[in-house]
């Protein structure tokens, strides 16, 4: 193939490196053979490749032969199926193979619900496969070292004289970086690096914490492994030295390619340790990169994975040391991948740790600190025997130290009941006491070291893969497995995390299949009861049009009767419709009503925003860049809606869905508005057909808005909230929040409260501020020192998810803002006897960005200003009646569609037209683009008037 064949492939697997703000640029990883001159061979490859600007250089300078092209203009944004087509155009033009494009990618989730419907607190976690907090925990926070025997092993060093702690042993973590954190204070740095640049030098590992993923992560880890003993979290190596290296952006979003150049960055710094909490697809940049640190005498661990099932990689490499989780009571935890590769197990489930976003700590949960405890272990190994010993010992028994000390941890496993799962889980779990107290030959007449120079495939790892994916049969197939490695781990993952954590896709357009090669070759040694497991749906064909998609159909229908009916609702005269009308509209077009054109509607969209006030525009750049994404994809998914129930069914790609739903906000059909001294916007380009009754009801929305207050930590702010409380008894100083919003605080927020019954109190930390607009820094803050819980109490659905927060003046003499939101308990309302409503709240960011090829969660805070955590108010229609949700055993959650973007629980569903603006409801969760789900005050009035609440 030629280098111009090669060229097109990238360009169709690249885009413009503007769609997402600082996009990496695409890169590809190739391997110079030996002998070549490399300065040729880079030369060659530049100049194939010119008309692309490419550049060629070594990954590190311990690896001159690892090259990386990088192509500085253009990033991956299209479907990873591309990029691999790209991959091996460039593997047939250059004659070089395996040449792997690096892709950002997410297959091991971290910290996560393990249920879709999220319930909307500003700090939720992706979907996952996860366990609530343990309260026996609390009083024994230093579990996780205790299960290791950490201490014991300590005290013996310390009576032998020797070095105890780790001591004098760098660890490197590679990870997010890390923070100044209490529980790192005194942690002895012995080098740090950033290999993502984002630092304010080289040197510097500071995590931003500015994602979404868990924030913190690389702190986190940290102080699982080196915490000193001073406060709650205690490491297991706690004198040992620190190597932080930021080389991922974000944990549950990562480059095998950067981790391969931050383990060469380890090795440089003389790091004695390296541990990898995080986990993606086969890399031979990752793999001869562990096979360098492993030479130089390092012990490499790395986290079995997290949800998916099978372990990933790096941990599954035979030269890595993979580590498995278990729980208090050590058996093993629910979501810690497993399989025959599994070397140990250590702590994953609840392990004290530090959190960075709160300065605080409280449990984590995953591999990731399994593996960071295990990191310790090795450090006090190395520390007790010291290293140079430790080193010489191994050369003697011609074994690399990591396969001296993989041996050792396994034959002093604790293996802690008859039935442990010593295939699956490792040996057992790791006992540092008998660890130090074994002799170094432990373990040789139970399992054969491997000599360095012994011949190896390269391949071990895919193939033993291919055996837990495919079944045996599969290790028959005529695969070239290195080739095909990295899309066909990609394409068999994402299969596993669909299945346990939907949403949580590639960066770079994330389904993938398996390839027709290896697929062909599977079939042509395995029968067909196994052939539907590796054959994947497209991504591009998407999912048939469902109710949601007929929805958003009759929304844009509606606002085009509408319009034709009383000219442009962006005009002096929009209020000559009726709010009832046109939401009757809504429901009441037929399947074949007239659609607009696309390009109508999206000049329509455009003609909105380039009206919207220069504040909620933020960073101009963004906003251009939000609404090109919106319009590109948009575009597509518009030209399908007309044919949307009349025929054969249309497929939506995940990309169109949300495209669809970002119109249907930016067209102002279902807007968000910032308030003013509790007043919306007398003038705007969302106001379209709820102009009339907002400006019929200001008085009522200003008296109702400064009832609503932000829940947050003392002193916090829009960046820094839980949720939304609203006054239901000023006299008394009762506001009425979510449950789970009182339940984040003291878990996630780590806020001290103590329980007498159903009621908590509350002695400092927590507060509710009934200024919060964003138009001003006014604070109006109230400290919480109870929360009453009614009978039932419960997060989410199933449950009364509802509490009563008890407010005092911060400050003598202030005075709770005056007037109360009324409840009202007619069952008609929670059954869509309001057709149209509204929800006065404090939204976070949207979380729309899982699954597709674009940032979705981007493109709609820009186009919003990333004015979050403010008051807003958002009208809306009431969508679906008592009891819709399955999982709703109470019967008491009904549907709205109002835009609560994220973070809103809490925030009362309003009648909207009914006299007083009555709640009839409190908002708690949403599924992106399907229903919001509120608690009706219906179903839980008997409850709040046990607690003496009013309601009508």
């Amino acid at each position: 193939m030629s280098a111009d064949t090669a060229i097109v492939a990238i360009m169709s697997a690249t885009s413009p490196n503007v769609v997402k703000p600082q996009a990496p640029p695409a890169r590809f990883f190739l391997v110079a053979p030996a002998g070549d001159d490399i300065a040729a061979t880079k030369t060659k490859i530049a100049s194939q490749l010119a008309p692309l600007h490419a550049t060629v250089s070594a990954l590190s300078s311990a690896a001159p032969r690892d090259l990386v092209i990088t192509i500085p203009d253009r990033t991956f944004v299209g479907p990873a199926q591309g990029a691999f087509l790209a991959a091996h155009a460039l593997e047939d033009a250059l004659g070089l193979a395996p040449i792997e494009p690096e892709l950002i990618h997410a297959i091991m989730p971290i910290d996560q619900l393990d249920d879709r419907r999220e319930l909307e607190a500003v700090e939720k976690f992706p979907p996952g496969c996860w366990v609530d907090e343990e309260s026996e925990i609390e009083q024994n926070k230093s579990w996780a070292v205790s299960r290791l025997r950490l201490q014991d092993a300590w005290k013996l060093s310390d009576e032998l004289g020797r070095p105890s702690r780790g001591a004098g042993v760098a660890i490197c973590q590679i990870d997010t970086g890390v923070i100044s954190h209490p529980e790192l204070a005194g942690v002895v740095r012995a080098g740090s690096y950033n290999v993502i640049g984002d630092g304010t030098t080289p040197e510097d590992p500071t995590d931003p914490l500015n994602y979404a993923g868990n924030p913190g992560h690389g702190t986190a880890t940290a102080s699982v492994a080196i915490s000193p003993e001073s406060l709650d979290v205690v490491g297991a190596a706690p004198k040992a030295r620190h190597i932080p290296i930021r080389a991922i952006e974000n944990v549950v979003r990562i480059s095998q390619t950067s981790v391969a150049e931050a383990m060469d960055r380890a090795v440089a710094l003389g790091a004695d340790v390296i541990s990898l909490s995080l986990g993606g697809i086969w890399s031979w940049a990752l793999q001869r990169a562990l096979e360098r640190a492993v030479a130089a005498d390092v012990i490499v661990v790395a986290a079995a994975g997290n949800c998916v099932g099978l372990v990933v990689w790096p941990a599954r490499f035979d030269d890595c040391i993979a580590v498995a989780g278990t729980d208090f009571h050590d058996k093993p935890w629910i979501g810690s991948c497993r399989g025959p590769t599994v070397a140990i197990s250590a702590p994953g489930q609840n392990v004290y740790r530090a959190a960075a976003t709160t300065g605080r700590s409280g449990q984590g949960q995953g591999t990731s600190f399994a593996v960071a405890l295990i990191a310790g272990v090795a450090a006090c190994w190395l520390a007790h025997h010291g290293r140079g010993t430790i080193i010489a010992e191994a050369r003697r028994r011609k074994e690399t130290v990591q396969e001296m000390f993989r041996r050792l941890l396994r034959a002093t496993a604790r293996k802690p009941a008859p039935d442990w799962d010593s295939f699956n889980m490792g040996v057992g779990i790791a006992d540092a006491l008998a660890l130090l107290q074994a002799g170094l030959d432990a373990g040789i007449g139970i399992e054969a070291p491997r000599a360095p120079d012994m011949v190896r495939r390269g391949d071990e790892s895919l193939r033993q893969f291919a055996l837990e994916a495919f079944g045996p049969p599969a290790l028959k197939a005529d695969v070239d497995w290195m080739k095909f490695g990295g899309e066909t781990s990609l394409a068999v993952l994402q299969q596993k995390l669909r299945g346990t954590a939907p949403g949580l896709e590639s960066a770079a357009g994330a389904e993938v299949e398996v390839p027709l090669k290896v697929r062909q070759a599977l079939e042509a040694v395995t029968d067909s009861s196994i052939a539907p497991a590796i054959r994947p749906a497209r991504s591009d064909a998407g999912q048939p049009a469902d109710g949601r998609i007929v929805q958003l159909k009759q929304m844009i229908a509606a606002r085009h009767a509408a319009e034709r009916s009383t000219g442009n609702l962006e005009s002096a005269g929009a209020g000559d419709l009726r709010l009832a009308d046109a939401i009757d509209l809504e429901s009441s077009l037929p399947p074949d009503a007239p659609m607009p054109h696309p390009d109508d509607i999206l000049q329509r969209v455009s003609a909105v925003m380039a009206a919207m006030p220069p504040r909620e525009i933020g960073d101009p750049v963004a906003f251009g860049q939000a609404l090109e994404v919106m319009y590109r994809h948009g575009g597509q998914a518009l030209s399908k809606l007309p044919d949307v129930g009349l025929g054969p069914p249309q497929h939506f790609a995940a990309s169109e869905r949300m495209a669809l739903e970002a119109i249907v906000i930016a067209d102002g059909s279902r807007p968000s508005f910032l308030l003013e001294n509790g007043l919306p916007p007398a003038s705007h380009p969302f106001l379209g057909i709820w102009a009339a009754t907002m400006a019929a009801r200001r008085e009522d929305i200003q008296r109702v808005a400064g009832c609503v207050g932000r829940v947050q930590p003392t002193h916090g702010n829009a960046s820094n909230f839980i949720g939304t409380a609203t006054i239901v008894d000023a006299a008394r100083g009762l506001a009425l929040t979510n449950y789970h919003v009182v339940d984040d605080a003291r878990r996630k927020w780590l806020i001290p409260m103590t329980a007498n019954g159903n009621r908590l109190s509350i002695p400092a930390g927590l507060e509710v501020d009934f200024a919060g607009e964003a138009a001003t820094l006014d604070q109006r803050r109230f400290k919480v020192v109870e929360a009453i819980l009614p009978d039932g109490f419960g997060r989410g659905f199933g449950s009364v998810d509802a509490a009563l927060l008890r407010l005092e003046p911060i400050t003598a003499g202030d005075r709770l803002p005056a007037g109360q939101v009324h409840l009202d308990a007619r069952a008609a309302f929670a059954n869509g006897g309001v057709p149209s409503l509204a929800v006065i709240g404090f939204p976070g960011p949207a979380p729309m960005s899982g699954g597709t090829d674009v940032d979705w969660n981007f493109v709609t805070n820009a186009l919003f200003g990333n004015l979050f955590g403010f008051k807003r108010l958002a009208p809306g229609k009431f969508r679906r009646s008592l009891g819709f949700d399955e999982h709703d055993t109470l019967g008491s959650v009904f549907g709205h569609d109002a835009t609560t973007f994220g973070g809103a629980s809490g925030s009362f569903v309003l009648a909207w037209t009914d006299q007083e603006m009555p709640g009839f409801g409190i908002h708690f969760a949403g599924v992106t683009s399907d229903t919001n789900s509120a608690i009706a005050v219906a179903k839980i009035a008997d409850v709040l008037r046990k607690l003496e609440v009013s309601v009508a």
